[in-house]
Parts: structure tokens; C-alpha cells; sequence
């Protein structure tokens, strides 16, 4: 059945109060001890390698402050990897068909895993039991592949987009109740993610990306410009930049508080698969179809070419200190300090 329209007042209200609390802070708040400089970025190395998947397109996600990354594969399972013991935490299974998407909650123990099957699952991170190997919840409710999941600021709600064309919000209670559903799109879409104070909601459709404002969902932005269509999108942590990647080989920089492109970044040797800010904001990583870069967001130079391969997903561990990067080959790559 169809969610009913409109968001409950009370949810509302813990969004803005949420709002209220991060955005006050965010603009005087400094990079964490121990924040890599540039100079760190640059001697970046394989730390280690993990078989994660078999063949096929590969996602990756890592905790903000813990050495866990967790992956999602063509072949149905979402992997956890502890990064500081460099081995395989646990192997879940449970998609009825490829993981497409995957996000590690920051302050609970558990992963949240969009796939081809239609849903969305949430899984506990919390080492061995029987409780690590079940879904915790799955949350229906589209009619095609879940191509992108995103964590509201609150810990408490998600959004699911669809190549269904639509987005919906769920609620991550006891019963993964859906929210809200928002139809319409003139195409599928290929991703979403909130904005860190979250009260907007970035989604990719098209060569376009569609702002939405969460609480009345209305489209109050619509970024375009791309050649190709847009892949994948990432705001940065100072809620200033949203950055986006296209299957023209592009990564666009738009400015949200004038709504504009004001930067691009040289043409990659192929689609872009995968764009993703570091916690503190300085640094961005670009995942493509030949290998993956890091760039810095002060005058976007490139500090460090990745050449293991394609990457089809790229994620920032703490404080910029681990880049993790997934390949069409199933793999998973660590790179740190040699």
C-alpha cells in the first residue's frame, strides 16, 4: 500500500530540531586530531586486499570514527571488513539479487543495504551471533531495483530512491515503518543522499540532480548541466558543496548557497561510478571507470592517483587516514599510510 502523503508533524520537528543543533557549530567546528594533511594523502598505499564479492559492480561504505568498512556485491551479500585487524568481520546474506548500495550508521551498530530485489535492509554490525547474520528490517514498498539509501542526520529515519522513480522515507524503529513515498520522476533514479543537517534530500535523475526539501516534499532546486547521466552524489560535511558524478566522465561542484556549478573537475577515462567527501570536508574521492583519485576542496588539485583498477565505489574511514575502494571485480582495497 502507499504511504500516506505528507510528513507527521512530530518527525518534522525532530528534523528541524536536529537542523538546529548541527548547523550552528558546523561553521566554527575544526578537522578531528590526527585530521590526514595533504601530504599524507599523497604516499597513500595498498594496506590491504579482500576478495570480498565474485565478479560484478561493488559499493563500499566506512564508519566516520571506526575501522569498519562494509561492502555490497553483485552476488547478494553485504561484507563486513575490520579494517584494523584486516580480515572479514561477517558475510550477510539475505538480498534476492545484486547489493547496489550501502551506508554504516554512525552511532548504531548497523548497516543499512539497498538491492536489485526492490528493498532495503538493516543489518547489525555487531561482531558474531546469530544476530550479525539476519536482517534486522527490510523495507519494502518499491517496484524496482533500491538504487541508493541514504541515513537521515537523526540516526533514526532513511531514505530509499528506486529506479522505480521515486523516493521514499522509512523510519529504522522496530517496524521500518514507511513514511512517505515520492513519485513521478520523469526516469528512474540512480542515487540520493541527504544533506548532513537533513533537511534536503539530493537525487539523481537523468543528467539532472532534484533538490528536495524533506519536510514539504517539494522540488526546490533542479541542478543540471552533465552530459551524460548522474551517477552518484555526495554533499560535503560543511553543508556548502555538493559534488556529483556523471557517465560522461564528469564531476560537477555545485555551490548550494547560490544553487550554481562553480566547478569542474578534468574529464575521467570513463563513467564515474562514486564521489564521497571526507568527514572534515578537505579532501574528495572519485571513483571511475579507471581507477580511483583523491583531490583537495580548497582549489580541487588532484593530490593522488589510485591505479589499482576500476573503482565502483570509494569511501573515506577516519579522519582521511583510509581510503577504501571497491572494483568491478568483486575486491575490495584499502590504501593508508605506507
Amino acid at each position: 500500500a502507499e504511504a500516506a502523503a505528507g510528513l507527521p508533524a512530530e518527525i518534522g520537528a525532530a528534523f528541524d530540531a536536529k537542523a538546529k543543533q548541527l548547523s550552528k557549530p558546523r561553521k566554527k567546528r575544526q578537522p578531528p586530531e590526527g585530521q590526514a594533511d595533504a601530504d599524507a594523502i599523497a604516499p597513500l598505499s595498498v594496506v590491504a586486499t579482500h576478495g570480498a564479492h565474485g565478479a560484478g559492480a561493488t559499493c563500499v561504505a566506512m564508519h566516520p570514527s571506526e575501522g569498519l568498512a562494509a561492502t555490497g556485491g553483485a552476488d547478494g551479500k553485504v561484507v563486513l571488513y575490520d579494517a584494523a585487524a584486516s580480515k572479514a568481520r561477517a558475510t550477510l546474506s539475505g538480498h534476492a539479487g545484486g547489493v547496489t548500495c550501502v551506508a554504516l550508521h554512525p552511532s548504531r551498530a548497523a548497516v543499512l543495504s539497498g538491492g536489485a530485489d526492490g528493498v532495503a535492509k538493516l543489518w547489525s554490525t555487531a561482531a558474531g551471533g546469530k544476530k550479525a547474520a539476519a536482517a534486522q528490517l527490510t523495507l519494502g514498498g518499491h517496484a524496482a531495483a533500491v538504487t541508493g539509501v541514504t541515513l537521515h542526520a537523526t540516526g533514526d529515519y532513511a531514505v530509499t530512491a528506486s529506479a522505480d522513480k521515486s523516493w521514499a522515507l522509512h523510519d529504522l524503529g522496530e517496524r521500518g515503518e514507511r513514511i512517505l513515498s515520492v513519485g513521478g520522476a520523469e526516469g528512474g533514479y540512480a542515487g540520493c543522499a541527504f544533506h548532513p543537517d537533513g533537511l534536503i534530500l539530493g537525487t539523481a535523475v537523468g543528467a539532472a540532480v532534484r533538490v528536495w526539501d524533506v519536510k514539504s516534499q517539494a522540488n526546490v532546486a533542479t541542478l543540471e548541466g552533465h552530459a551524460g547521466a548522474v551517477q552518484c552524489l555526495n554533499f560535503s560535511e560543511n553543508g556548502f558543496y555538493l559534488a556529483t558524478g556523471a557517465a560522461d566522465g564528469a564531476v560537477k561542484l555545485w555551490d548550494l548557497r547560490k544553487i550554481a556549478n562553480f566547478h569542474e573537475l578534468p574529464q575521467s577515462g570513463g563513467p564515474i561510478s562514486a564521489v564521497h567527501f571526507d568527514y572534515a570536508g578537505q579532501y574528495l574521492a572519485v571513483g571511475a571507470a579507471d581507477g580511483a583519485a583523491v583531490y583537495e576542496t580548497k582549489g580541487w588539485s588532484c593530490l593522488k592517483t589510485l591505479d589499482g583498477g576500476g573503482a565502483t565505489g570509494v569511501a573515506f574511514g577516519a579522519r582521511a587516514a583510509t581510503l577504501a575502494a571497491a572494483g568491478p571485480d568483486g575486491k575490495l582495497t584499502l590504501y593508508g599510510a605506507p
